[in-house]
């Protein structure tokens, strides 16, 4: 799956096969992905084929104050709805001249195992491979979910990000449905509960 995404137009894929990935992102961010009147948003699943969905202001992941981008679609529609976004809000921080935002995704346990590998051999791999530092949060109670952080050049979270996709595409609890119900679930039932910080 290549870590590349270019906007090409309207996307017209025939991929079978659908699966939910979750995404944080500051609340400023998430402006800059929806965009005046939704206009950013909607060219981003127009030309990735990909079902965005942002939640509420008031509604984010247990222990944070990032809201929650929900992403549908096939492996290859989300992988380019994943870069799309981390792409807009990178434009952003450089017209801002800021540092360019971390990506982090909220996966299931067994998702952030797969990510971690036995003993730790594959985010070890990741890690010496692109030159990023990967973190996967501790286990929560009541929060089926753990984050995974991605920091280093944006060429190289890049790589990662698609990277990551591929490897939690095959997740049982994330396959099939769509963004408001099965495959991970809609805002109402992720990771046990949403909630403000430290819920």
């Amino acid at each position: 799956m290549s870590g590349n995404y270019e906007d090409n137009g309207d996307y017209d894929g025939k991929e079978k096969g659908t699966f939910n990935m979750k995404m944080l992102i500051d609340k400023s961010s998430a402006g800059i992905v929806i965009g005046k009147g939704g206009s950013v948003i909607s060219s981003i699943e127009r030309s990735t084929g990909c079902s965005l969905q942002i939640s509420p202001v008031h509604l984010v992941f247990p222990g944070t104050n990032e809201r929650i981008l929900l992403l549908n679609g096939t492996p290859t529609t989300v992988s380019a709805g994943v870069l799309a976004v981390l792409e807009k809000i990178w434009a952003y921080n450089a017209e801002q001249m800021e540092p360019a935002v971390p990506c982090r995704f909220a996966v299931p346990s067994s998702g952030a195992a797969a990510i971690i590998g036995k003993g730790g051999s594959k985010i070890q791999s990741l890690q010496s491979e692109t030159g990023t530092q990967i973190k996967v949060s501790e286990r929560q109670d009541g929060v089926s979910e753990r984050l995974v952080s991605v920091n280093g050049s944006v060429p190289a979270v890049r790589e990662v990000a698609a990277r990551i996709v591929d490897i939690v595409k095959d997740d049982p609890h994330l396959n099939g449905g769509s963004p408001a119900g099965r495959g991970g679930g809609g805002f109402a039932n992720f990771g046990g509960g949403v909630g403000g910080p430290g819920m």
